[in-house]
């Protein structure tokens, strides 16, 4: 497959039900706390953004910072909390792009 097509492939995946299987993933492999951080981080970007429906192609470093001025929005969060969820989105985003390119 060409590289092009690949990049393609990755931009039409819907984000929110690959996180979710990463999520059953971590927990069927007994890794329950980094299954409840990768929920919790889900969960915050699917307030963020007021629904289910975001797609890999819409992801964007604007959205991101979106995102993170969000969470930084939220009164009650430490630091360490928005580091938190910004460095599991981050890494159920890189295990996607890991997964769905080979």
């Amino acid at each position: 497959m060409k590289k092009k097509d690949v990049k393609q492939r990755i931009q039409l995946v819907p984000v929110f039900p690959y996180m979710d299987k990463l999520i059953r993933r971590k927990r069927s492999a007994g890794k329950e706390s980094t299954a409840d951080l990768y929920r919790a981080a889900s969960n915050w970007l699917r307030k963020f953004l007021g629904n289910d429906k975001l797609l890999f192609s819409r992801i964007t470093p604007s959205l991101v910072d979106c995102f993170h001025c969000y969470l930084l929005s939220q009164e009650h969060f430490a630091a360490n909390s928005i580091n938190s969820y910004m460095s599991n989105d981050q890494s159920m985003l890189d295990v996607a792009n890991a997964t769905i390119v080979k």
